[in-house]
């Protein structure tokens, strides 16, 4: 959150890629976006600690201020499935081994601290 803050002038997209056990977590965070509310919910899941199961997402969801029956609907409609799937075949395409995975201008990048991903940003700077 540091790096987006720092760097108003580059566009940050998010993409929930699925592994083993995290389609309903991708599912809410994809409803919560419906609703303008996907980064409060992402930051929730990526701090959380413990298992996350189906009562964790109904408290993260909530938590961040989402309609919550609304998010419900949304997780199992056909627009969040076919995200889903456009983003996984993404994920294929730019080979995404694990999570998270940052691309910056179409090349992986592999770290979550905030200084590698800031200093690749200013070498396109």
């Amino acid at each position: 959150m540091k790096v987006i803050k720092a760097n108003k002038d580059v566009k940050f997209v998010f993409k929930p890629v699925t592994f083993l056990g995290s389609m309903e977590i991708a599912k809410a965070a994809m409803a919560a976006n419906e609703q303008g509310k996907f980064i409060e919910v992402y930051e929730a899941f990526m701090t959380h600690n413990g298992q996350i199961d189906a009562a964790v997402i109904d408290e993260v969801l909530t938590n961040a201020g989402v309609d919550l029956a609304k998010a419900k609907e949304d997780m199992n409609s056909d627009k969040v499935k076919n995200a889903i799937s456009a983003i996984a075949e993404l994920s294929q395409k730019v080979e995404v081994r694990g999570v998270p995975t940052l691309v910056i201008n179409g090349e992986p990048l592999q770290a979550i601290e905030e200084g590698p991903i800031q200093e690749a940003i200013n070498k396109l700077k």
